[in-house]
């Protein structure tokens, strides 16, 4: 449900606010502003769960994007200015077993293969340029670390963010492929200084390591099941293949738009004492007309500080102006970078 009331203001404008089923305000939501072919900015709704953008960036007719956890995600186009905007979200159900429960990364792992989940997983590995992944890459990213309470992991202070590039070699890229598809995904690191801080070190599969979820390594070591249908999207859980597996596991939910993009991952870590309760979630790069790999839109980790009941280290990372380089180029710093918003 979207209602608008459009105002003219001195200057392009789209402002609102996302609110959920009982008009209660929904902060930490990601609100995108696209144009026909590419996202144009991006921010997190504030505890009043309002957002902004103005500027060039809303001039002409332009599609407004909301996605939060657990809730099922709103588009809606627009023609600014367009000032007090309400986007509702709705929760996202889904039917595990005869359990209702509402989505999380946090989910109880089905355990079962479906032959028409393997074969949506088969056609997002088809869909995507696998070679492209050999290449390095260049882009710049803004970064969020706090700690908090489980409830408040991926709340953004907006004004603490900070700004950086990076950029990964070809060869650098391919390591990193080989150690995520050969080996567990976390693997134990232990203080001098302190045992208590003692706990794992996990695959970064949330951020340039995002095509691990299409590799083939990813599809033998999981099983495949279909947990919720959406008008526009299929969610799929995946889970260990080996539940005799003694190491670090990892299970969690894919989500599939209907021309076989996947938009969304979510997941947890399965780990050996100590448990530290981490996991991730990654907004995928929408699929344009032209073919691309697999790129992180916004990720978010988390994990429990060891020693500490109910505190949590996590981190939001937003991703733009990606750049492909030949494979042995070292990386430099992105050539719009002075131009993104």
């Amino acid at each position: 449900m979207v209602l608008a009331s459009p105002v003219c203001p001195a200057v392009a404008q789209v402002s609102g606010r996302v609110l959920d089923s009982d008009s209660r305000p929904l902060p930490a939501v990601q609100v995108e502003l696209w144009s026909e072919s590419r996202r144009i900015a991006v921010q997190t709704t504030d505890l009043n769960g309002s957002f902004r953008f103005d500027g060039a960036m809303a001039a002409g007719r332009v599609r407004l994007s909301a996605h939060s956890l657990g809730y099922a995600s709103v588009q809606r186009e627009v023609s600014p200015p367009v000032l007090d905007l309400i986007l509702v979200l709705v929760p996202a159900v889904i039917e595990v077993e005869g359990l209702t429960v509402v989505a999380a990364p946090r989910l109880t792992c089905p355990r079962r293969e479906d032959r028409e989940a393997r074969d949506l997983w088969a056609s997002l590995h088809a869909r995507y340029d696998h070679s492209r992944d050999t290449l390095g890459i260049s882009f710049y990213a803004r970064r969020y670390d706090a700690v908090s309470r489980l409830d408040d992991v991926g709340l953004v202070d907006e004004g603490r963010i900070t700004r950086s590039w990076y950029g990964v070699q070809g060869r650098v890229r391919r390591q990193n492929t080989h150690h995520t598809s050969q080996y567990w995904y976390a693997y134990p690191i232990h203080s001098s200084f302190d045992p208590a801080y003692a706990g794992w070190r996990y695959r970064d599969v949330q951020s340039i390591d995002v095509g691990h979820f299409l590799e083939e390594t990813f599809g033998v070591r999981h099983t495949f099941s279909i947990l919720a249908r959406h008008k526009d999207t299929v969610v799929v859980g995946f889970c260990p293949a080996r539940q005799s597996w003694k190491g670090p596991l990892m299970e969690g939910m894919l989500t599939i738009g209907r021309d076989t993009s996947l938009l969304r991952s979510e997941w947890k870590f399965r780990t050996p004492q100590p448990r530290e309760e981490a996991g991730g979630e990654v907004i995928l790069v929408l699929r344009g007309k032209d073919v691309i790999p697999l790129l992180p839109a916004q990720t978010l980790f988390w994990r429990r500080i060891i020693g500490q009941r109910d505190r949590y280290f996590y981190r939001v990372e937003r991703f733009a102006t990606y750049e492909f380089l030949p494979p042995d180029v070292l990386p430099g710093e992105p050539r719009k970078w002075l131009s993104e918003p």
